[in-house]
């Protein structure tokens, strides 16, 4: 009997072989890393505040939402801003042999919206799948891992290093998600940002982007995942965490500043969103 379904074997091109270290790093406002290298690749991601970025030998300023790639055998280092320290996420893997590997080379930019969802999979299943910290620089699985998170952080990083190619190709943006909507939910987060000191409703959200609630709610959790609401809050903490660790304010001044009703609100919406209550955050960055 012939067989007519030969199959095709699939292409790959950007193709993960190992994750060496997985850090979500809340840097002090003085703090500096003096430098290394190795053999492998390292991406930093910047996802609160601002970071100065050094590359062999040259310097760069790299704010939220920006990530830069480091070649392997690159020398490089970080430190903060300190009027505006941030939170940074690095990973550092191994790839196999590809050209496609080089287009990350002296690669920095900014992430689009519609791709930070990948680093935020990244983290969430490494979280579910190692101990972290890591102890001693090493990757230990956990006693009970999540099923299949070690696969889930290989295909998010693979997407989201190949999808980072496309957008750079001509109209490939455009054919993931609308250039319209990928600015109105910057907008979104944009105004969410500038009145990080104060109370934002839904209504205000509608009435900046000219949208009816359903829409823009849903669009907005479409594109980052989370609620309107549930995105201003988180937002409100990063930034509560920042002025914690500049350690001029009381937990009821900080409270006041960034528009919570009480200051036990506060507390409430720090702990269910760090797991962590004020107070142990402090004590936790004093270490």
């Amino acid at each position: 009997m012939n067989n007519l379904y030969t199959g095709h074997s699939l292409k790959d091109t950007i193709r993960i072989k190992k994750l060496i270290t997985v850090y979500y790093n809340e840097f002090s406002n003085n703090y500096i890393f003096g430098g290394e290298l190795h053999d492998f690749w390292e991406l930093v991601y910047v996802d609160k505040g601002s970071a100065v970025i050094t590359a062999e030998n040259d310097d760069f300023v790299l704010s939220q939402g920006d990530i830069v790639f480091h070649k392997p055998n690159e020398f490089h280092a970080i430190k903060s801003l300190t009027d505006d320290p941030p939170n940074v996420v690095v990973l550092t893997f191994t790839t196999s042999r590809s050209s496609d590997m080089s287009f990350f080379e002296n690669l920095i930019t900014t992430v689009p919206i519609a791709l930070r969802f990948h680093i935020a999979e990244i983290l969430e299943n490494a979280k579910n799948t190692f101990v972290l910290p890591m102890p001693q620089g090493k990757l230990v699985l956990l006693d009970k891992p999540i099923f299949g998170g070690e696969q889930m952080i290989r295909t998010h990083l693979e997407q989201f290093l190949t999808e980072l190619v496309r957008e750079n190709s001509a109209n490939a943006f455009s054919a993931y998600i609308s250039i319209d909507t990928n600015k109105t939910i910057s907008d979104c987060i944009s105004y969410l940002a500038d009145n990080i000191y104060g109370n934002v409703t839904i209504d205000d959200v509608c009435a900046k982007t000219n949208y009816s609630r359903t829409y823009i709610c849903t669009l907005f959790r479409a594109v980052t995942q989370k609620t309107i609401i549930q995105y201003y809050n988180e937002m409100k903490i990063d930034e509560a965490k920042k002025l914690i660790r500049k350690n001029k304010h009381t937990f009821a001044e900080i409270s006041e500043l960034l528009g919570f009703n009480t200051p036990t609100y506060f507390s409430h919406t720090f702990l269910k969103i760090t797991n962590m209550t004020p107070s142990q955050y402090r004590k936790s960055i004093l270490k």
